[in-house]
């Protein structure tokens, strides 16, 4: 099986985003959606600052059928992703977002 192998590779926090990339397409074929998420999951935890590997994640979330698994894997995208202004001390008391 393939899993150990691509989860090595997706570990690496320093791997090329090709590499990355390779990983994650080899990743929408795997059957199961609950191994497949966790290899997505991992993914958007230690490479989502490449546009490449943001990009190859979002495609292979199309892969995944399992409303629990598509919803943890977009979760982890969008909290990897999304801008989210982090401050500490005096200055987060007095920042605010107007909508």
């Amino acid at each position: 099986c393939a899993l150990p192998i691509l989860n090595h590779v997706i570990r690496q926090p320093g791997a090329p985003a090709e590499t990355v990339v390779a990983a994650i397409e080899s990743a929408s074929s795997i059957g199961s959606d609950g191994d497949k998420a966790q290899l997505l999951v991992l993914a958007a935890d230690t490479h989502s600052d490449s546009p490449a590997v943001r990009s190859a994640l979002h495609k292979a979330l199309e892969s995944i059928h399992s409303d629990g698994d598509y919803r943890r894997v977009s979760n982890a995208i969008m909290r990897k992703t999304s801008w989210i202004p982090r401050l500490s001390g005096t200055a987060a008391g007095r920042f605010r977002i107007f909508c």
